[in-house]
This record gives C-alpha cells, structure tokens and sequence, in this order.
C-alpha cells in the first residue's frame, strides 16, 4: 500500500519528537494495531539516518575541498602564515 504524505508527516513528526504526549501515545497506539504502519516508520527512520549520513559526508568533503584550496595554493601563502601565526603563538 502506497504510504499518504500525511502519514509520512505523522512518522516524520513521531521519529523526530514533535508529538505532544497525547498524539504520542495515540500514535503508539496505531502501530501496535497496524504491523504495516511499523515498517514504513522503521523504513522512513532509515532512510532519514542515510540522508543524515550522506548530508554529513558531502559537507566533510566540502570543508576537504575548501581546505585543500586555501592551504595548498601558492596564492594563499599570506593566509596561510597568518593562520599558522594564530594558531602557534603559545609555542
């Protein structure tokens, strides 16, 4: 069966915590009646775990790539003493 995007609102808010205790409960209580509706909020919690981790990857590339520019770049040297000055003046 095909999931209704105001199901999927009701996961999203159920996994995310946005249920006030008696939605949560009532919610609860769907799922102990529907075993269907337990495998779309098992399945949309890991989907929304996937997303979080491929978020989180792009974004470390992201700073690598950012990183790599401004410290390997003969143009940048200026920056990169600056940098270095700030971050050693205890030694």
């Amino acid at each position: 069966m095909r999931t209704s995007l105001t199901e999927i609102a009701q996961i999203d808010n159920y996994l995310q915590g946005r249920l006030g205790i008696a939605a949560k409960l009532l919610f609860e209580a769907r799922m102990l009646l529907n075993p269907p509706l337990i495998a779309s909020v098992k399945l949309q919690k890991t989907i929304s775990e996937v997303i979080f981790l491929h978020g989180r990857k792009q974004l470390r590339q992201e700073i690598v790539a950012i990183d790599h520019k401004l410290f390997t770049a003969a143009n940048k040297a200026a920056f990169r003493a600056e940098i270095d000055q700030i971050f050693n003046q205890d030694k």
